[in-house]
């Protein structure tokens, strides 16, 4: 998907990116988070799960 489009980044002055397509609009959200990972500027971290509790419920 936005592997095949060209797109603008730019850094801004606060350390974050903006990032723009071949038309000029603006990207955000998880489209823009895509763009970023896919250029290697960002690192994003899975969210840790909770640890999974017994099914019986208690000890023995």
């Amino acid at each position: 998907m936005a592997a095949k489009k060209d797109y603008k980044i730019t850094k801004k002055r606060n350390g974050r990116y903006a990032v723009r397509d071949a038309s000029g609009s603006q990207l955000n959200g998880t489209d823009k988070v895509k763009v970023l990972l896919e250029k290697g500027l960002i690192k994003t971290g899975l969210p840790k799960e909770a640890p999974a509790e017994d099914a019986e419920g208690g000890e023995g």
